[in-house]
């Protein structure tokens, strides 16, 4: 639930800038595309994933609208690199044992 509670108050944030209409766009967008290590874990307990590469396709978005939506010189955007680079590191080895 946090996840989607920051989207919609990082969206509050620019309704003064952009109006209601471009506001509701941007809240349908994130909204469509908001993937967080919460939902992640949830589909993977829940049996939700139907394939590895749905499950990678998953993180990666994750990583990318982490790096979308926060700047460069943000811890959020930085851990998204180091975090990517980890999964993708993993998820080698894991290919090559299989």
């Amino acid at each position: 639930m946090w996840p989607l509670a920051c989207c919609f108050m990082t969206a509050a944030r620019y309704l003064e800038c952009v109006g209601a209409v471009v506001l509701f766009e941007i809240v349908k967008t994130i909204l469509l595309c908001c993937v967080d290590l919460q939902t992640i874990r949830n589909k993977v307990e829940f049996g939700q994933y139907q394939s590895v590469n749905d499950f990678v396709k998953d993180v990666t978005k994750m990583f990318d609208n982490c790096r979308y939506y926060n700047a460069p010189n943000t811890p959020f955007y930085r851990c998204a690199d180091v975090l990517e680079i980890y999964f993708v590191e993993k998820l080698k080895s894991l290919k090559s044992k299989l």
